[in-house]
């Protein structure tokens, strides 16, 4: 497994990722990113000189992706406004996608993060109209901690911090 910085060429597999983790907010049928996909090209001005977005790759494909940004590079998404009043500097861990069949894989990016980088971080992870326990328990068992809960275009967002 080769984890490492994001370059403008992953954009495209990043974004087929995330179409394949794509929910809908009534799905049952499993957890992922709720209506949240964004194209390659925005992909690609989020990857352009942001030394905190990594990707794993196993034998030239795809596996997963963390995709953070330091506080003054945040993706001006309306959830991010409930950070404007936390202390700076922190890092936004926005993403964390992991392809069917790469278990354990969002642990290590997630201390391949840490490892690169200086907190405090901060996250979210929707908890309604569904939760996604998956997410949940992966920021319990990397140490995150809950904060706030934030609503936003029908959603309700928890927010973590990690110290």
């Amino acid at each position: 497994m080769l984890i490492r910085r994001a370059r403008i060429d992953d954009a495209e597999d990043i974004s087929k990722l995330c179409a394949e983790l794509n929910v809908t907010r009534s799905s049952s049928a499993r957890t992922g990113f709720v209506e949240h996909a964004p194209s390659p090209e925005e992909f690609r001005r989020r990857i352009i000189g942001n030394p905190l977005f990594f990707t794993a790759y196993e034998h030239h494909e795809l596996a997963g992706f963390v995709a953070a940004y330091r506080d003054d590079r945040m993706p001006e998404e309306d959830i991010t406004k409930a950070l404007d009043t936390k202390e700076r500097p922190f890092v936004y861990c926005e993403l964390l996608g992991v392809k069917e069949g790469y278990r354990g894989l969002g642990k290590i990016l997630v201390q391949y993060l840490f490892d690169h980088s200086r907190g405090p971080y901060w996250s979210a992870t929707v908890c309604a109209p569904r939760r996604n326990r998956p997410a949940e328990a992966l920021l319990r068992l990397t140490g995150w901690k809950p904060e706030q809960k934030v609503e936003s275009d029908g959603l309700t967002f928890q927010f973590y911090r990690h110290e």
